[in-house]
């Protein structure tokens, strides 16, 4: 903890911190969380990108041989060490994950990220749909440009599926693997979006007691990262249509959950603990 009665001075020693997190789990959030902070004086606060890219993880994920094979955009490639740093790790529930990350690529985003040419963005997430299990009833994705050309062509059952898929090759055991790692760690610390989105101020003063921050900063920073909760990258409902929609979307997901993954999913959703019941998700 600090003793300095602002934020505005240097912090009490040189760990870097850096914020890790992954797709649809509040990227704005946290890039606005470390600018602030950086505003306030604690420059050895950093965006580190996605989780992968450092060996203190990788005896944890699964998919490691994808990581080595396929490029990611956005990985982070260094070396961490929990004697030394603070690691802030964004997470979601992964049944949430699935929804919003439909409506995001399906409402067009990425698009020139997520080429089929290219395997996709993260650990080659794409190749799926070269040629798709025969369960899925989806075609192969020759003939289209990205994802979400590929999205649009689908009815909304299937794209939610389709995104399902996807979100195995990567970003669950991505997402899982980085929960596992972190409560090895003493200084390693996950953070949901569904609690920033819930109370961000408490959220924030628990934050900065963990990782060394003064914790008075919660109250003044907390209502410069409200807009980006609320707005989370435009796939929040902006009318009773859309949020019907979105409901319907949810429906999908729970549904082939059960059908078609074994219920992956909600025990993906038990273990990173979030939200507790997606059935009563807080948007």
């Amino acid at each position: 903890m600090s003793d300095r009665s602002s934020g505005l001075s240097r912090p009490l020693d040189a760990r870097f911190r850096p914020r890790f997190g992954h797709h649809k789990t509040g990227w704005a959030i946290t890039h606005e969380l470390v600018n602030q902070l950086k505003a306030h004086g604690f420059n050895d606060v950093a965006h580190g990108g996605t989780w992968f890219g450092q060996p203190l993880a990788n005896a944890e994920f699964e998919k490691l041989s994808a990581y080595v094979t396929y490029p990611c955009m956005s990985c982070f490639h260094g070396h961490l060490d929990p004697e030394r740093q603070h690691v802030v790790n964004a997470v979601r529930d992964p049944l949430e994950m699935v929804v919003s990350g439909y409506l995001y690529h399906f409402a067009g985003q990425e698009a020139w990220m997520t080429s089929f040419s290219r395997g996709g963005e993260r650990g080659g997430d794409l190749r799926v749909f070269k040629a798709p299990p025969a369960f899925s009833g989806l075609p192969p994705s020759t003939g289209y440009a990205n994802y979400p050309e590929y999205l649009k062509a689908l009815p909304a059952d299937r794209g939610v599926l389709a995104e399902m898929l996807r979100v195995l090759e990567w970003e669950l055991p991505e997402l899982l693997s980085s929960v596992r790692t972190t409560r090895k760690y003493a200084t390693f610390h996950s953070v949901c979006l569904e609690d920033c989105m819930r109370d961000g101020e408490a959220t924030l003063e628990h934050l900065f007691a963990a990782i060394g921050v003064d914790t008075s900063l919660a109250p003044r920073i907390a209502p410069a990262v409200a807009p980006e909760m609320a707005a989370e990258h435009g796939t929040q409902p902006h009318s009773d249509r859309e949020a019907r929609f979105r409901d319907t979307v949810r429906d999908y997901v729970r549904s082939f959950d059960a059908t078609h993954f074994n219920d992956t999913f909600l025990r993906a959703s038990a273990e990173v603990n979030c939200t507790g019941d997606f059935l009563h998700a807080i948007y």
